[in-house]
């Protein structure tokens, strides 16, 4: 029923048909590249200051690069307090970041047989199409096919190796062999509708360049052999272990979801998350079926409504993101919307709008929820900006009095480019509108001012002081419009330990640090707390 209300709700408003997908990457990407070291050919996109080590004390991270703060907000190092009222309102932004491990699973499975191919051909493919699906084309694209030729190569040398051959007679033995082998197993690949195409793209373009990467192989195995091969044999087609597991996560997001509600027991309330795969969605209905939420769900590359997992229609459907925004009962919702925003990396980016009223107040406002791009070059903010209030302009068109609002979501906001400038921008767009800190804000010191962690120590993580503080990176904003009484606000890193237990900063401070610093956090970015009416 409520399927037929939305789509009935939105035919007037998308438009949107399939979206075209990105071009594969002319070259070798970084995950097929080998050296001795494990370094990342990776560029950062918000260049981050050079720190001191985890040891890096609050003053030395403060020195080097302040964090951006509101001109006005009154900072309160203490948990949300409980409120009581039903007529204030509680919205909940956070980045929900996809189940990767599900997703690792299956290109393990990929993995594992091309590497079972080389010693016996007659092996069948390993995933059903409906698996297939579960990998998602980001994946695919960077499948690391380089590597599995070169640890194809490394393999036969070795074993001429040991059968007394010359190095020199391995080496061109071994690049025969293996030149032969890779375009063997393009042509094993089934040509499933669709998906595997972007694979076999992916191997056709690896092959015919596998000339190059068995150069390099051979010119580092010649440097220093045994070295060499033992470098190029290692399996790096690692799974992701608890405590990082979906499941677990999910069980964790849960708990912080009952812990902010219940400190608002009598009030509306609405989930606005980014990163929300089509199987995400599915299994967090399910996580959270016991508070009977409405679900609103937009799959960024169709522009429709996301459909179930493993029933993709457009190609990229069923790993692309989502826009996802859960309302309680109490939220009747009266319009909704979907808008394209600009986009330089070629990932699709889109705002949703939803109006709804408080059936307690009979109060009348709109939330929006976005996910802006994350490449930051030609004037993205300012055209991004931009965007997001014709957007808005549109969305209140029919009732021009009812224009108050809330706005929030992974802006993408790096403090190192200018990101303030993108926040200031939106607020001058937006007459009277509001950092959702500047009122009585709740955060524990280490996630108050920044609200980005990542998932592994790597160019994307910023480094972490010994008082857990994490240094300047991104701000996810929430910008609370015209009309809205702001109330309090908060800020969650869903921080938990390996049984799976939330951590409360200050019932648990020296184990929610320690947990923080290894990053054992529900997702690579904090959740956004806001209560106003």
């Amino acid at each position: 029923m409520l399927d037929q209300k939305i789509s009935i709700l939105l035919a007037l408003s998308l438009l949107s048909g399939p979206i075209a997908l990105p071009a594969s990457p002319s070259s070798i990407s970084s995950e097929d590249t080998f050296s001795f070291q494990r370094t990342s050919a990776h560029t950062m996109l918000a260049v981050l200051p050079v720190l001191e080590p985890l040891s890096t004390s609050v003053s030395a991270l403060e020195e080097q690069a302040a964090h951006i703060r509101p001109s006005s907000t009154n900072y309160i190092d203490a948990p949300l307090p409980l409120e009581t009222n039903s007529d204030q309102v509680v919205g909940i932004y956070g980045n929900i970041l996809y189940p990767e491990d599900q997703e690792l699973a299956q290109k393990k499975k990929l993995f594992d047989w091309m590497e079972a191919y080389a010693k016996d051909s007659s092996l069948p493919f390993p995933l059903s199409p409906e698996e297939f699906n579960d990998i998602s084309l980001y994946r695919l694209e960077r499948f690391p096919f380089s590597q599995m030729i070169s640890k194809h190569f490394a393999m036969r040398v070795q074993n001429l190796l040991l059968e007394g051959q010359s190095l020199d007679i391995s080496l061109e033995k071994a690049r025969q062999e293996t030149l032969i082998w890779s375009q063997e197993i393009v042509e094993k690949i089934p040509r499933l509708e669709g998906r595997s195409e972007v694979l076999i793209a992916r191997l056709v373009q690896c092959t015919s360049q596998a000339e190059q990467t068995l150069d390099k192989a051979t010119k580092i195995i010649r440097e220093n052999s045994k070295k060499a091969l033992q470098f190029l044999l290692e399996n790096r087609s690692e799974l992701i272990g608890p405590p990082f597991t979906w499941d677990m996560r999910t069980d964790v997001f849960k708990q912080m979801i009952e812990k902010v509600i219940s400190l608002s027991p009598h009030s509306p309330y609405f989930l606005a998350l980014q990163e929300v795969t089509p199987q995400a969605l599915s299994d967090l209905k399910e996580t959270l079926a016991d508070r009977d939420l409405q679900w609103l769900s937009f799959n960024n590359v169709s522009g429709k409504i996301t459909l179930a997992p493993r029933q993709e229609e457009v190609l990229g459907e069923a790993t692309g993101f989502t826009s996802t925004v859960a309302l309680s009962r109490d939220l009747e919702i009266l319009k909704v919307d979907l808008g394209d925003l600009p986009t330089e990396s070629g990932s699709v980016r889109k705002i949703l709008g939803v109006r709804v009223r408080n059936i307690h107040t009979n109060e009348i406002f709109t939330i929006f929820s976005t996910h802006t791009d994350h490449k930051i070059q030609n004037d993205i903010y300012v055209r991004t900006a931009a965007k997001i209030h014709e957007f808005a302009t549109r969305f209140f068109q029919d009732t021009p009095n009812e224009q108050r609002f809330v706005i929030g979501g992974d802006l993408n906001v790096f403090e190192q480019l200018d990101g303030g400038k993108y926040v200031a921008k939106l607020r001058e767009l937006f007459t009277g509108s509001k950092d959702f800190r500047e009122t009585d804000y709740y955060a524990p010191p280490p996630i108050a001012w920044s609200s980005f962690i990542g998932r592994s120590e790597g160019p994307f993580s910023p480094r972490i002081s010994k008082e857990g503080i994490i240094e300047p990176n991104a701000l996810d904003q929430v910008i609370v419009g015209s009309g809205i009484e702001l109330q309090s606000a908060a800020r969650e890193a869903l921080v938990y330990n390996e049984s799976g237990k939330l951590l409360d900063y200050y019932k648990e401070r020296d184990e929610y640090i320690a947990n923080l610093q290894k990053r054992i956090t529900f997702s690579d970015h904090f959740f956004n707390i806001v209560r106003f009416k």
